[in-house]
């Protein structure tokens, strides 16, 4: 009788053990696949799988964490932060600095930077580096020039290896930083020193959309504009109609007085590929030159908001 109560008490709790299994990796799976949904774009199916995920788990940190990473990744910066609060209350130790890390993120993006140095401040003081470059952005956005420059000679300098994203396993965090410092020195009119960074990224940043630009950006501000336009060249394979690529095409041309020729670049794209232009002031007096000088780029376009 015994031993009878004993086995029905073990097979009870072999049941509970299974039952927490299946449920385990039922969540587990279910992260899984809101994942593949979110790198695929689908993101309401990936918000449902982490809804489903979260009724069989409300304490899971992940799936909270998850949420907040797909209105994140999607353009949503306000809605990130509520679920990142809510995966910090039910999280642990082990958990609460990548939670810090994306709120300094996303607070970044939200331009309250003051907010988003108190996270980001403390990680980088303990040698991470995605802080640390978060933080360099921030700098520059204050204008405090010499900390951004110093925190990213400080990404640049330990060769860091740590992959920024997961969908583009090439991109180093190094040499976004190497890239990201050529960008300062080009605001700050330090050309030959953005030069200097642009020569050496040439073997590691083959995949860096912003190393062409920069490379480019540089070697036009330099007046070598037969080299801006080789790279430029080069660029555009990788990453056809992109709008700025073609952008920075037109303003080597028009340098050389080109005109015709920067215009018949710009005419291939569809007019949405240039919106970005509106806010650099550079790039809309180029777009004016050209438009004065060769004359209506694209029938289809309004040019009254450049303005």
């Amino acid at each position: 009788m015994k031993d009878k109560k004993i086995l029905h008490i073990l097979a009870i709790f072999i049941i509970v053990i299974l039952i927490a299994i299946f449920y385990y990796f039922q969540s587990f799976f279910l992260l899984q696949r809101a994942h593949i949904y979110n790198y695929f774009g689908k993101v309401d199916r990936a918000l449902n799988a982490v809804e489903m995920s979260l009724e069989q788990d409300s304490s899971n940190v992940g799936a909270y964490m998850l949420r907040g990473r797909i209105y994140y990744d999607h353009g949503f910066i306000e809605e990130a932060l509520s679920p990142l609060e809510q995966a910090r209350v039910v999280a642990d130790g082990s958990d609460k600095e990548e939670i810090k890390y994306l709120k300094g993120l996303i607070l970044k993006e939200l331009e309250r930077y003051k907010e988003a140095k108190t996270y980001l401040e403390p990680l980088a003081e303990d040698g991470c580096h995605r802080a640390i470059i978060n933080l360099a952005r921030v700098y520059k956005q204050e204008g405090a020039y010499k900390d951004a420059e110093k925190n990213y000679l400080q990404v640049v300098d330990s060769n860091e290896t740590t992959y920024f994203d997961s969908k583009v396993k090439e991109d180093r965090i190094s040499v976004y930083a190497q890239a990201e410092l050529g960008q300062l020195y080009q605001k700050l009119e330090r050309f030959e020193e953005a030069l200097g960074i642009y020569q050496n990224l040439q073997e590691d940043a083959p995949e860096v959309f912003i190393y062409f630009i920069g490379y480019a950006v540089t070697l036009r501000n330099l007046g070598r504009y037969e080299e801006a336009l080789e790279i430029l060249e080069e660029a555009r394979k990788k990453y056809p109609a992109r709008g700025k690529i073609e952008m920075e095409q037109a303003a080597s041309l028009t340098q050389q007085g080109r005109w015709n020729e920067a215009a018949d670049i710009l005419s291939g794209l569809a007019p949405i590929r240039l919106d970005f232009i509106k806010e650099d002031e550079e790039y809309r007096e180029i777009f004016k030159e050209i438009k004065e000088e060769a004359g209506e780029i694209h029938k289809d376009w309004d040019y009254s908001n450049l303005d």
